[in-house]
């Protein structure tokens, strides 16, 4: 018998924040910033044909619907739900104090994973104790003792998920695999900010991540420098990897592209003797 828990990070507040001092505008004009996507994917060596057209495509749609938008409430209030989205994942991919601001979200709720564990099996004991027929079962709380933590994301969610956790295997390994590197200066401090509880003591309870409807693979291809697949120089924790997506998602579905490039670099690794990120997908 096992008890299943869940927190949630809720992490959408924060570029909703952002955007509110900046007199409710996003950091870049929404039209400006989906034009300038497709040119990022223009590097030798790909073949993202589908991925430009989905863009312009969006663009299209977006400058359509803002006309519409004159004529229909209905349609203006479907304008601003998109553009609020599109601007989360602006805002997440382009602004590094933002992203970190998020991560940090992320940071807290993992941190604390095991004192919701423990108040939660302190809970069970006292209902037990005061004879609750519900909780007949749970005289004993062995189940308790070996605590797994799984990981559910969706859509952008799923890039902040996988973000955080490649920055606590960063902070894990330490600064002596890192040192002068932005990217674990930025996780290290927040790690340091939210709590006393080291990515060590957690990330390695991470048993599973599932993504659903992922942009994961667009992340890596546009935002190379701030999403680099390389970023962990010894072997992190084994984390079974589930991704579901529908084949009829033009932005997110399979992550080949990213899976693809840590392979490829598993392959180099060993040939070479160096260390390799290892990754368990399905």
């Amino acid at each position: 018998m096992h008890v299943i828990g869940f927190s949630e990070v809720y992490w959408q507040p924060i570029p909703e924040f952002y955007v509110n001092r900046n007199d409710g505008q996003l950091l870049i004009p929404i039209f400006t910033w989906a034009r300038s996507l497709s040119a990022r994917l223009l590097d030798p060596g790909y073949t993202m044909a589908t991925w430009c057209a989905a863009i312009e495509n969006l663009e299209t749609m977006l400058k359509t619907l803002a006309q519409m938008a004159s004529v229909s409430k209905k349609t203006s209030l479907f304008v601003n739900v998109v553009t609020k989205f599109l601007g989360d994942v602006q805002m997440y991919a382009e602004s590094d104090q933002i992203r970190q601001d998020i991560n940090r979200r992320f940071f807290e709720v993992a941190a604390r994973v095991q004192e919701f564990a423990d108040q939660t099996r302190a809970d069970v004991a006292a209902r037990v104790v005061q004879g609750d027929p519900l909780l007949a079962a749970f005289k004993t709380f062995r189940e308790f003792d070996d605590l797994e933590t799984y990981i559910v994301a969706h859509s952008e969610g799923t890039v902040v998920a996988f973000n955080s956790l490649v920055q606590a295997a960063m902070v894990r390994e330490g600064i002596q695999y890192h040192a002068g590197e932005d990217e674990f200066t930025r996780a290290s401090r927040a790690c340091q900010d939210v709590a006393k509880i080291h990515p060590s003591d957690w990330l390695p309870k991470v048993a599973g991540l599932v993504t659903l409807g992922s942009p994961l693979d667009k992340h890596h291809v546009l935002w190379k420098a701030r999403f680099r697949k390389h970023w962990l120089k010894t072997s992190p924790p084994r984390i079974r990897w589930f991704n579901f997506y529908d084949w009829s998602d033009p932005v997110a579905y399979a992550i080949e592209e990213l899976l693809r490039r840590v392979a490829r670099r598993v392959r180099q690794s060993r040939s070479s003797g160096d260390g390799a990120v290892r990754v368990a997908a399905r």
